[in-house]
């Protein structure tokens, strides 16, 4: 019986090596395909980056050329001399005279002060300086 059984483990230890060799192989070779697979994947994906990135660049400057474009047309559009000719033309707007010109003080309400503190001074302003900015822009 001691014999038999040494000559089982030893045909079992010689089937066991046998074996080993071919799931080595085969982890071998799935090691090989798996990385395989990553770098064919890799490179697609850095190539469908770069189809993107030339896309984004290509409307970036579209939208910075069309953005230029509309920079240049409310220049013309905000343009003194053009909103002085629709004033004129279309609104029946006139130079004003010099004697139509008025100049209005205007206070502003103070709070009460608080007990501590000194009272402030009120402020005033000129509102007329509206009008003497139209009156420039009309001269």
């Amino acid at each position: 019986m001691g014999r038999r059984r040494r000559r089982a483990a030893r045909k079992v230890s010689q089937l066991r090596f046998r074996r080993k060799p071919a799931c080595w192989f085969a982890l071998i070779v799935c090691a090989v395909v798996s990385s395989g697979v990553l770098y064919v994947w890799q490179e697609v994906e850095l190539i469908s980056m770069g189809y993107e990135l030339r896309r984004l660049s290509l409307q970036e400057s579209e939208l910075a050329s069309s953005n230029a474009r509309y920079r240049d047309e409310v220049a013309k559009l905000e343009a003194p001399d053009r909103l002085e000719a629709i004033a004129r033309k279309q609104l029946g707007m006139v130079r004003p005279q010099s004697r139509q010109l008025v100049s209005v003080r205007m206070e502003y309400p103070v709070p009460p002060p608080k007990p501590d503190e000194e009272p402030p001074q009120p402020e005033t302003r000129e509102s007329a300086e509206g009008f003497s900015f139209m009156a420039r822009l009309l001269d």
